[in-house]
């Protein structure tokens, strides 16, 4: 009898135990702290990366050292109760508030795991290092190669530390795939061009080439998006090289990175409510790019994520039928649910989600988000929690990026 119970116990604990380690299996986060576990102890890991700079060609470039935003062997849970974190203005229409209210909502449950962020926009000095001299006809200048000489376009822009921008999408990540084979090898490389994660993307993924990769999947069922993006690119979020970051992620940084911290946390434009410290067009930026390390920091070492150029955002919007041109950054939230109900590392819509490609209420648009506006844009526009969008394969003076690595 008494080896019976042991066997019966036995065969509890074991299932139990499987339970959980199916639990652990599905979030391997809950074997990591919360950031509230130890606010102090996390916070003191936060900030600047001392001897941090991006080396190339055995030469440190300037400006690109990073902060660690949430520490590795934390995660940070973020679940808003009110409205107190963003402020709308009272000309802000209610087809605006999917936009207006960030990546944090009240009763979205976000949980981020461990990352690091550049203290700065990507400069056109790094951009030029890692994607070479000529590279810089992308930027702002069109070259012309029976002279092999440039014709500068847009003098205003053009700098070794102002930020990169004239840059589309593919552009953009093929830049971070480059960075991340030269600095840390091939095998980190974010970016790929199939769904094993297989085929590293590169321009003619993009479509500045003829030929799609084998086993390519386009955006629609039928044609590649108008939009000239061939092949449509994928994240493999277990690699740990250069990426852009999220939206979620992009806010949570901006803000201070501390929730707790209420006063910094609800600020309007980035760990401040006084519009002077971002370069705006209240604050007389004027219609051009300032230095990537240019006003004051953020508490934990991030400079201009509000105004100056507007940072592109891996996270795709959709377009949802019947509400006109509404833009929809969070829908089907389902898709990266974690066992306990919080939304872990949300990446925004693809089309790869089978529950969005499943909804026909919805069309995929061509759009990426933009945070933190630019120096052309008035104060209000650079609201902290204000996602904008902007088109895949254009190119425009107001826009660059900055780049950040999963720990």
């Amino acid at each position: 009898m008494k080896n019976f119970i042991f066997i019966v116990i036995s065969c509890f604990l074991l299932f139990s135990c499987s339970d959980v380690l199916q639990d652990l299996d599905k979030s391997k986060n809950f074997v990591k702290c919360e950031a509230d576990y130890d606010r102090e102890a996390f916070t003191q890991k936060q900030g600047p990366i001392e001897d941090s700079e991006i080396v190339i060609d055995g030469e440190k470039i300037p400006y690109t050292s990073s902060s660690v935003v949430i520490p590795e062997g934390y995660h940070e849970d973020i679940c808003s109760v009110n409205e107190n974190h963003y402020t709308p203005r009272e000309w802000d229409s209610d087809s605006d508030s999917d936009s207006l209210k960030g990546a944090f909502p009240p009763g979205r449950k976000v949980r981020l795991t461990a990352f690091e962020m550049s203290q700065f926009e990507v400069s056109q000095r790094l951009y030029k290092a890692v994607m070479g001299e000529k590279s810089r006809s992308i930027a702002t200048e069109t070259y012309d190669s029976s002279t092999d000489r440039y014709f500068i376009q847009y003098p205003q822009f053009i700098g070794d530390d102002l930020p990169i921008v004239m840059l589309d999408f593919v552009e953009i990540i093929v830049f971070c795939n480059k960075l991340t084979e030269m600095t840390m090898g091939k095998a980190h490389i974010v970016y790929y061009a199939d769904q094993n994660f297989t085929i590293p993307y590169t321009y003619e993924h993009g479509g500045f080439a003829e030929g799609w990769p084998s086993g390519y999947k386009p955006r629609n069922e039928n044609e590649p998006s108008s939009s000239g993006i061939k092949c449509e690119p994928f994240m493999n979020p277990a690699k740990k090289g250069y990426r852009l970051p999220t939206v979620a992620e992009w806010e949570y940084a901006a803000r201070g990175a501390n929730p707790s911290n209420t006063e910094v946390w609800n600020a309007q434009y980035g760990c401040t409510n006084d519009y002077n410290d971002i370069w705006c067009e209240d604050s007389r930026a004027g219609n051009k790019n300032h230095s990537v390390k240019s006003k004051k920091e953020n508490p934990i070492g991030l400079y201009n994520m509000c105004g100056n150029a507007n940072e592109y955002c891996w996270d795709k919007t959709v377009w949802k039928a019947g509400e006109g041109s509404l833009i929809h950054f969070i829908t089907h939230d389902e898709a990266y649910l974690d066992v306990d109900g919080y939304i872990l590392n949300p990446r925004g819509n693809t089309w790869t989600d089978k529950q969005l490609y499943a909804d026909k209420s919805v069309s995929f648009s061509n759009y990426r988000c933009t945070m933190g506006r630019s120096h052309y844009q008035y104060a209000w526009m650079c609201r902290v929690y204000s996602i904008g969008s902007y088109s895949e394969s254009l190119k425009n003076t107001e826009y660059g990026f900055r780049i950040c690595r999963t720990l």
